[in-house]
Parts: C-alpha cells; sequence; structure tokens
C-alpha cells in the first residue's frame, strides 16, 4: 500500500483489491485460472486495470530500500517485484511474481513487450505467474 498497490482487502477504505462488485468480478475472473481460461480478455482487462498496470507505475518505498541496503535474503508474499527493484537480489516470492507470465493452459512462458495493452493480452490466455485462488504454493527447497 505504501507504494501505491491496493492491498487485496482493506476493509477500512473499501478500496481493496477485492472489494466492491468489480473486485468481486475481479476475484472470480483474474483470481481463478478459470477466469484466465474461459473469459480470458476480460480477464486480461481487469487485471491490468486493478493489479499490473498500478505496479508497473509503483515505485520501491523506504522499507523495500531499507531491506535492500542490509543485503539480507527477503522471503515475501508480494507479486510485486518491487524488493528487486530496491535492489535486493535474494528474493524468495512465496506467491509468485507479476513480472512474469504464462498461458493458463500449457503453463508456458509470455513475454509482455514494451507496452502493456489492457485490451489485447500478449498471448491468449496470458496470465501472471502468480497462485491464483484454488491453486497450491510451488513446493520451496
Amino acid at each position: 500500500a505504501e507504494s501505491g498497490i491496493r492491498t487485496y482487502r482493506d476493509s477500512l477504505e473499501g478500496g481493496g483489491l477485492w472489494d466492491g462488485i468489480r473486485g468481486q468480478l475481479g476475484l472470480l475472473l483474474f483470481g481463478t485460472r478459470l477466469g484466465f481460461c474461459c473469459l480470458p480478455r476480460m480477464a486480461w482487462e481487469l487485471y491490468c486495470e486493478r493489479l499490473l498496470l498500478p505496479i508497473l507505475r509503483a515505485e520501491p518505498n523506504p522499507g523495500h530500500a531499507a531491506l535492500a541496503e542490509l543485503r539480507c535474503p527477503v522471503i515475501t508474499q508480494n507479486v510485486d517485484g518491487l524488493h528487486q527493484r530496491a535492489g535486493s537480489t535474494e528474493v524468495l516470492e512465496l506467491h509468485g511474481t507479476c513480472t512474469s507470465h504464462r498461458c493458463a493452459w500449457t503453463g508456458r512462458a509470455v513475454a509482455l513487450g514494451p507496452r502493456v495493452d489492457p485490451r489485447s493480452p500478449p498471448a491468449r490466455f496470458a496470465r501472471p505467474d502468480v497462485v491464483l485462488f484454488f491453486e497450491g504454493a510451488p513446493a520451496v527447497s
């Protein structure tokens, strides 16, 4: 939140990612693999509007910078890549990252390209490389 990215639920102000009608629709569409498989364009548009574009506009905050200065390993549930942008080199992202994408059907990597167009996914069934609802987190070794 300190970097300008919505939290998933913000019960105090109702401004969370999953709050409100669009938030609930977003949860069903881009919060699940099924949404990216069944309604890929709509899921991509909501994902871009509510999560990806704010992440791309965000800047690391002083907390990210302080951890980077410590040069210690970072374990995070965040999916925004801001720890790496602040200079941390050893980051374990428990829930994945929105800095990479893959096909919801095949799992193959999908490149974004220089500009993100919310109305045009970079590939059919493109989704963020994150743990979505009803998916298990990958094993950590």
